[in-house]
């Protein structure tokens, strides 16, 4: 990815590309460098937001900022100078940014980077996604469609945006302590995580499943 483009590109891709890489890796080694691109696929749980979306729509709110400052009576020249400052804290719009803030390009993206051209795409079950993901992943083994899968959950959205959504529903821990399996629990707290899992199977193979995290 071209440095410029960095900047255009969410953290849960990049993240997600480390992580691909990684165990990739790991199964080089562990097969002997043995394994077949044509028949890697990559099926992933994302969230369908991204911390970039909502950053960049936050960007395009610049008429809001210039109409507010206008009706309370700032001189022009203030108004697009103020206006200007604010912006300048947004990264710009660029060629990359669209399919950079899109969290169904995650599997496309580690597609295209490691040449991997079994199927590729997400899937969006909420705080289910990671097992959605596995679950398809072990039926494209057990359809024989592929021999290895990388699969997991991707979900770095963790901003401000969420923590309002969840807190207004109402659903944040007040106490910061969830005790998921108590009587006195009293909510729940959200965390980014990127946890990718390898599935292989093939002749002699059981289907082997594997899990790291980052």
């Amino acid at each position: 990815i071209p440095p410029k483009a960095m900047e255009g590109t969410d953290t849960a891709q990049l993240l997600a590309l480390i992580a691909a890489n990684m165990t990739l890796e790991d199964i080089a080694q562990d097969s002997g460098g043995l394994i077949d691109k044509s028949r890697t696929s990559i099926i992933l749980g994302v969230a369908s937001a991204t911390e970039l979306t909502a950053h960049m729509a936050g960007r395009l709110q610049r008429p809001a900022w210039v109409n507010a400052m206008r009706q309370a009576g700032l001189a022009e020249s203030q108004v697009q100078d103020i206006a200007r400052r604010i912006s300048d804290h947004y990264v710009d719009w660029q060629e990359a940014t669209f399919p950079g803030l899109l969290g169904n390009v995650i599997a496309g993206r580690i597609a295209n980077r490691f040449d991997l051209t079994g199927s590729n795409y997400v899937t969006d079950a909420a705080c289910g996604s990671s097992l959605a993901a596995l679950q398809i992943a072990l039926h494209e083994l057990r359809s024989g469609d592929s021999d290895t899968v990388l699969t997991g959950g991707v979900d770095a959205l963790n901003d401000i945006l969420m923590f309002m959504c969840f807190s207004k529903t109402p659903a944040l821990s007040v106490s910061g302590d969830c005790r998921p399996f108590s009587s006195r629990s009293d909510g729940w707290q959200r965390h980014g995580h990127l946890q990718p899992r390898t599935s292989r199977s093939g002749p002699g193979l059981e289907t082997c499943v594997r899990t790291s995290r980052v």
